[in-house]
């Protein structure tokens, strides 16, 4: 069986720039593929237990047993994998962004082209992530202060414990598509100055907020009503009978604020619980349109319903509260007029009189 080494067109450029080096990645011997997921130089220093091979100008480079060396003569590079002492010609496939988006192909998904997306608490944020990034998203921006736990309703591998799980879901991300751009902060909103937030919210198209704090889910609606940031809020509920997507345009719709200011007699109380991990898949996936529908897909603008932009779900349990079947949609009718809502109108009219 010929052995194949993949690795990303731009990889390839990079190690073509820059030769001399150590490749890190995944090896699967048995199934005769390599995947390199990057390139240090030397100087940089690649963790040993990373290093799938090397990158060299040299075939004489020495190589550990099934290691791979990238070899580099100008322009020009050939894989080779030393197996029982000898080095065997390897394949090359070069993956492009194009091929990327080959299952997308007479789907309409241009209107993503450079938009911006924030998440903000990576649970169920982290999906929406994802699946944002797969329908085509280019730039993402992921906030959660806290850190990995090895809990199995979490679709972050155990291996990523103790790290931010802003870090993992780059990761995650950056190999669903390496083009895109991550930026990560590992700050508690709630505790940032205005100055804070607006260097990291300003030309944001889409705030999503999907945390288990209160606290931080109304911080997320002032930002989004003072920087006229489209957001979407999303929670679920104790054991997961149930949840909410409520998005917000600023101006237009009812905010956060509007439809929960009785919450804010409770500010501590966790919004999300226990739940399997099925059920956050399956509120990320309700999510999503929604967060497309925002973003401008033209396929989608029948979601956006100004006067109803507060949505629960059933989540598939014994049907309870407002609900009457198992998956039940339920579009809430909402009324704008808060404090919040009324002080950026009157921001409106002063802005409107300035241009004038």
């Amino acid at each position: 069986m010929d052995f194949t080494i993949t690795l990303t067109k731009k990889l390839a450029q990079r190690i073509i720039q820059t030769p001399i080096g150590t490749l890190f990645g995944t090896i699967h011997g048995n199934e005769a593929i390599a995947h390199i997921n990057g390139a240090k130089t030397n100087r940089d220093g690649a963790p040993a237990h990373l290093s799938l091979g090397k990158c060299s100008e040299n075939l004489r480079t020495p190589l550990k047993e099934n290691q791979i060396l990238l070899n580099v003569r100008g322009e020009k590079m050939a894989a080779f994998i030393k197996e029982k002492g000898r080095l065997e010609q390897a394949k090359i496939r070069l993956i492009s962004r194009e091929q990327l988006f080959k299952r997308n192909r007479g789907l309409n998904v241009s209107f993503l082209r450079g938009k911006r997306v924030a998440v903000v608490g990576l649970g169920v944020g982290g999906r929406i992530a994802k699946l944002l990034v797969q329908a085509g998203v280019e730039i993402i921006i992921l906030i959660d202060p806290d850190r990995v736990e090895p809990f199995l309703n979490q679709d972050l591998p155990i291996q990523d414990t103790g790290r931010f799980k802003t870090k993992a879901y780059t990761d995650q991300i950056k190999g669903k598509n390496p083009w895109v751009s991550v930026k990560t902060c590992e700050e508690d909103i709630t505790k940032l100055s205005e100055a804070e937030l607006k260097q990291i919210f300003q030309g944001v198209d889409l705030l999503i907020g999907a945390t288990d704090s209160i606290k931080a889910q109304f911080k997320l609606n002032e930002i989004g009503l003072s920087l006229g940031i489209k957001t979407l809020f999303i929670g679920y509920y104790p054991g997961a009978w149930g949840g909410e997507v409520v998005w917000v345009m600023p101006g237009q719709t009812a905010c956060y604020n509007c439809i929960f200011e009785s919450r804010l007699k409770n500010p501590d109380t966790p919004l999300h619980a226990s739940a399997l991990g099925s059920d956050i898949e399956l509120m990320a996936s309700y999510a999503a349109p929604y967060a497309l529908a925002l973003l401008g897909d033209p396929n989608r603008q029948n979601l956006l319903k100004p006067d109803k932009n507060a949505i629960f779900f059933s989540l598939g349990c014994a049907p309870r509260w407002i609900f009457k079947e198992a998956f039940e949609k339920v579009e809430a009718r909402t009324e704008r007029g808060c404090e919040l809502c009324s002080r950026l109108s009157m921001n409106d009219k002063i802005k409107k009189v300035e241009k004038k």
